[in-house]
């Protein structure tokens, strides 16, 4: 049996987050090890509390690096807790002015 091989880990700790109405769903990975890559899945509500606690969640993993899918506006309270700590994208279809419906950003802390 061949030994895998390790893939090259560009970020050794990130996040994928699907943006609801009402709650998000976060998924982070933790490729530190990438022969053992560990996921973690958990799930917020959009108030401010539980946002906190997500933004919470994500630096007690030492996580600096979100993906976040979004319809419409959801997205904005989240960006809102996270824009000071993180650097992340957004993906999805948005309700911005000046993009196209299928948009991409990054923004660096």
């Amino acid at each position: 049996m061949a030994h895998a091989k390790p893939i090259d880990v560009v970020l050794p700790v990130a996040c994928g987050v699907d943006v609801h109405k009402r709650f998000i769903v976060a998924v982070l990975c933790d490729a530190t090890d990438p022969l053992h890559p560990v996921y973690h899945k958990k799930r917020f509500s959009t108030f401010t509390c539980s946002l906190r606690e997500f933004r919470d969640w994500l630096l007690s993993y030492d996580c600096r690096h979100v993906c976040m899918e979004s319809t419409g506006q959801y997205w904005r309270p989240v960006f809102n807790i996270l824009e000071l700590a993180m650097e992340f994208g957004l993906s999805g279809k948005t309700e911005r002015k000046g993009l196209e419906d299928e948009s991409f950003f990054f923004r660096a802390i």
